[in-house]
Order: C-alpha cells, then sequence, then structure tokens
C-alpha cells in the first residue's frame, strides 16, 4: 500500500540559526536575505523533520511548466515532434525532475542497490520506452538482450500485465497491480548488486519514487509513505502531452473521461514483449 503525503505547511527559521539549505551562513545572510520560504512535510521514518525549501520548489515547477508551454502545449492539434527532437525533450524533462526531487532525497532511506521498489509494476509512456528500447540496443550485445527477452516471457507467463491499463476498471488495475507486486518480480533491468543498468534512461516513474517511510516497510510490501511534489506532478503532465505530440506515436493516445487526449501507458514487460526492434506498438 502506498500512502502519500500531501499535507505541507511553512515554518520560521530563527534569523540567527544555521540556513537549512546547507550554506553553512545564519538564516538572516543567506535565504531570508533572498525571501525564501521553507516548509515542512511532516516527519520521515527517523522522526527527521523533512524541511524544503518551497520558493525553489516552486520555480522548479514553473521552470517545467514553461518548458511544456514553450515546447509542447504550443503545438496545434495537427502539429507533431518528430521522434529524434521528441527524445530530446525527454531527456531535458528528466533533467529538470531530477532537481526537483533532490533536495528530498536525504530524508528518504532509499540507495543504490536498495531495489525494494523495483518489483512495483512499471508503467511509462511510448517515448519513454522507445529511450529505453535505443539505449538498449546501442549498449548491449545481442545475446543480452535475448538473456533480457527471455526474463519478460517470463515474467509475461507468470503474471498478468495488461496491453492497456487505462481500459481496466479501477478495482481490476488494482488487483492486478497488486498481484504483480505479490509475485515479486525483479525489473530486469536490475544487475548483479541490485543497481539499475539503465539509470541514465529509467523512467519518469522511477526518478520520481522515493519513499519516507522506512526500507522494512519496502521489504515486507507494507504500507510506504511518497511525497506528492509539484516538480514530479508536473513533470508526468508534461511527459503525457509530450507523447501524445510525437508523430510516431500519435495512434498510442485515447480520449480522456475529462475530453483531454492522454498517451497510452503500458508496464514495461508490454513495451519490449516483441523485443528490441520497435516497441509494441499495436493497439
Amino acid at each position: 500500500m502506498e500512502k502519500t503525503y500531501k499535507k505541507e505547511k511553512e515554518i520560521k527559521i530563527s534569523r540567527n540559526e544555521l540556513c537549512p539549505c546547507n550554506s553553512g551562513k545564519i538564516h538572516k545572510e543567506c535565504c531570508l536575505q533572498k525571501k525564501h520560504k521553507y516548509f515542512t512535510l511532516g516527519k520521515n521514518y527517523e522522526g527527521k523533520e523533512i524541511i524544503f525549501n518551497n520558493t525553489k520548489n516552486m520555480d522548479i515547477y514553473d521552470n517545467i511548466a514553461d518548458y511544456g508551454l514553450s515546447n509542447i502545449f504550443c503545438l496545434d492539434d495537427n502539429e507533431f515532434l518528430n521522434l529524434s527532437n521528441g527524445l530530446i525533450v525527454v531527456k531535458d524533462i528528466y533533467t529538470m525532475a531530477d532537481k526537483g526531487i533532490e533536495q528530498f532525497s536525504s530524508y528518504a532511506p532509499c540507495s543504490k542497490g536498495c531495489s525494494h521498489c523495483c518489483s512495483l509494476y512499471l508503467e511509462c509512456t511510448p517515448v519513454e520506452a522507445e529511450l529505453i528500447r535505443r539505449h538498449l540496443k546501442e549498449t548491449r550485445t545481442e545475446e543480452e538482450l535475448i538473456e533480457i527477452k527471455s526474463y519478460i516471457d517470463k515474467i509475461n507467463n507468470n503474471v498478468r500485465t495488461a496491453d492497456s491499463p487505462h481500459n481496466m476498471k479501477e478495482e481490476e488495475l488494482r488487483n492486478m497491480y497488486h498481484k504483480y507486486l505479490k509475485e515479486n518480480n525483479p525489473c530486469m533491468f536490475l544487475n548483479g548488486e541490485g543497481a539499475c543498468s539503465i539509470y541514465e534512461v529509467r523512467p519518469l516513474r522511477c526518478r520520481s519514487f522515493i519513499v519516507f517511510s522506512s526500507s522494512e516497510e519496502c521489504i515486507g510490501h507494507d504500507e510506504i509513505v511518497t511525497p506528492s511534489l509539484p516538480p514530479v506532478y508536473i513533470s508526468n503532465l508534461v511527459m503525457d502531452a509530450l507523447s501524445t505530440k510525437i508523430a510516431r506515436f500519435k495512434k498510442l493516445s485515447y480520449r480522456g473521461k475529462d475530453g483531454l487526449e492522454k498517451p497510452i501507458k503500458r508496464c514495461l514487460v508490454q513495451w519490449f514483449k516483441n523485443g528490441f526492434e520497435d516497441i509494441d506498438r499495436d493497439l
């Protein structure tokens, strides 16, 4: 089960207290002069107050939103990006999203090789899957790709994954996620040390997944606590819009209940179920 931190409140930092930004200066000579506001999300698994620079947080949010407006939302209904330009935009979104979550990482138990969350049902957009596919084709031998494909086939034979999760009822979808987690199928991109072997091109869902509960709860798949961060929210919004505006993937979309065009998201093992010459673009 996943619980989300949503309650945030502003906190006051004493003028002569060390600034929370870790500059080594006192607050009145640092962020107070910049008029930066600090908020808290409560306490993490260690009882440590989750203090963050909300001014910086919202600046990153605005930067991502402006980037989306300038590169994606400005496009007309019949105007699309080519794939090469789309992949550049993906990397830019990743860079900004990473920056948005950076100041929260010290409050999490997450570390390289932890990998407890790498058995979750992971969905991503077609453009993200395509970036991974190209990375694999450039960095892996044919034998390594065959081995990965064999593991994908094993997962698909052992546990249900949906071609188009958006067509499923909420309860059915929730049950599928739970059963997938219960089967404990580690991601096919974990290496022998339990680290991500496609770290530089990992999907937005992986980048933005951070917990404030203890790693023991992750191991037991108990209730975990994740933050609801504005930069992550807007990054997902921009990524979804991008995937619907790439010519090659324009058919891989649907009209949501809100009337907006949304990308079809699939589990990673579905995107690569036919191998690595192309992602699965069948509807």
